[in-house]
């Protein structure tokens, strides 16, 4: 660790601790509290709303556990999914299924999400607080770091990132974000804000339950279904629904959308830069993911930012032309927030900086 915390118990603040073996980092102030897993792939599993106690984050039944046991990225599904404890994952050099590509192979989504990052104290004041967290890929030359900040009383979470290819020839790669909503915030009737965007359905059916018709095509948030009509997924289904889709939103006109549960009045956002990543991937089990690794137990929701679709691993968004590459020595630098808020009526933008234009009462 570097830096001191100070030991504050108003404004901004910081605090850390271990659990189950792992280093565990808490950013918060009035608004917001954040809870950072470094020592797992800087996961978010906490991201709470303190005006209504309401952690919107989804958590899986596997739980959180010492994932110190794994190795770094392993082909297969099960040393990924195994240790998946919920909450907003960071997803390099892979997104989706173990994949091969320029004399290396990684698992489910990559290495990120497995490794250990190294972390520091950047900022810690009453009116700031930041944390910088690092990480060296293994079979990769490539380091992504990022700061992660609060301020004043603000129910908004900033990150900075900046990813640097250290080889000395260009790289390809697939990144995203993959923040995943649960109950309680998320339940039948929630509702997604989108600017816009083409759907398109997976030639191939993702989920035994899926109702979204393969190899559709739509403007959001209309698609065709299997019954012959349309489906709209900008509404949540309830969990008795039983259904499961995976399917993205390719190149949206701006890069925001928000979730909103109208019962609670409570809504997340989520803001990036869309030049960096184009594209969604919405993925949405109301109950309805059979088998290996949830069994029907599961409700959740991830609109995910990408740099590339489809998320069939990289060797087939290579293949596409929708993998991003990273030339020698070149870095990316990019902005994301993300914002929890009152709602009550129709979102209408997240701004970069996190705030909020709808008809209702923002952050």
């Amino acid at each position: 660790m570097i830096g001191w915390i100070e030991p504050r118990k108003h404004g901004c603040r910081l605090a850390a601790f271990q659990q189950h073996g792992l280093q565990v980092v808490v950013l918060e102030n009035r608004a917001l509290r954040v809870t950072v897993l470094p020592d797992k792939g800087s996961d978010v599993v906490e991201l709470r709303l303190k005006e209504l106690d309401l952690d919107v984050l989804w958590a899986s039944p596997t739980s959180l556990r010492d994932w110190r046991a794994a190795r770094a990225s392993s082909p297969g599904l099960g040393p990924m999914m195994d240790f998946y404890e919920g909450g907003w994952l960071e997803a390099l050099p892979n997104g989706g299924p173990p994949a091969a590509h320029a004399g290396t192979e990684w698992g489910q989504h990559g290495e990120t999400p497995s490794l250990p990052w190294e972390w520091g104290v950047v900022a810690d004041r009453p009116e700031e607080v930041a944390v910088v967290l690092r990480v060296r890929l293994l079979r990769y030359p490539l380091v992504l770091q990022k700061v992660m900040r609060l301020r004043g009383d603000r129910a908004v979470l900033e990150l900075d990132e900046t990813l640097v290819n250290e080889g000395a020839e260009p790289i390809d790669l697939m990144w995203g974000h993959h923040p995943v909503l649960g109950a309680p915030f998320l339940a039948g009737g929630c509702s997604f804000h989108l600017p816009g965007g083409m759907v398109r359905v997976p030639d191939a059916v993702a989920f035994d339950r899926q109702r979204a018709l393969p190899a559709a095509t739509g403007r959001w948030p209309l698609v065709a279904d299997r019954e012959g009509g349309e489906m709209d997924l900008s509404q949540m289904p309830p969990p008795e629904a039983r259904r499961a889709e995976f399917l993205y939103i390719t190149d949206v006109p701006e890069g925001w959308y928000a979730v909103t549960n109208p019962e609670l009045r409570a809504g997340f956002g989520l803001s990036w830069d869309p030049a960096v990543f184009p594209h969604l991937w919405y993925w949405q089990v109301a109950r309805g993911g059979y088998g290996y690794p949830w069994f029907g137990r599961t409700y959740s929701m991830a609109l995910e930012p990408w740099t590339s679709w489809p998320g069939e691993g990289l060797a087939e968004a290579v293949r596409r032309g929708t993998s991003r590459r990273l030339e020698a020595g070149g870095c990316i630098d990019t902005h994301l927030a993300a914002v929890l808020f009152r709602a009550g009526g129709r979102v209408e933008r997240i701004a970069p900086d996190g705030s909020v234009t709808s008809g209702a009462e923002s952050d």
